[in-house]
C-alpha cells in the first residue's frame, strides 16, 4: 500500500489553501458523521462510487449544518 505522506489525500486544509486550489476544493466546515455510507443504504452505488444524490438527500439535514446560519455545535469551522 502507497504511503499517504506524499498523496494529495495527506494534504492538510492550510495546505490545499495554499496551493491555490479553487475555493471548491478547499473545505471551510467539517461534520463527523455517526455512520458511514453504504449499499445497503443506497449511499454507495453498485461500482462503488458514492451515489452524491442519495447521499444528499438521506443526509439532509447534516448538509443543512454545514451552512449558514450556524448554529450546530456539531459542525467544526476551519
Amino acid at each position: 500500500m502507497e504511503s499517504m505522506s506524499g498523496s494529495k489525500e495527506s494534504l492538510c486544509i492550510s495546505e490545499m489553501a495554499a496551493q491555490g486550489v479553487g475555493l471548491s476544493q478547499v473545505p471551510r466546515r467539517r461534520l463527523a458523521l455517526s455512520d458511514p455510507p453504504g449499499m445497503a443504504t443506497g449511499k454507495i452505488a453498485d461500482k462503488g462510487y458514492i451515489n452524491q444524490r442519495t447521499g444528499l438527500q438521506r443526509r439532509a439535514a447534516e448538509v443543512d449544518a454545514l451552512h449558514p446560519p450556524f448554529g450546530d455545535p456539531r459542525v467544526i469551522r476551519l
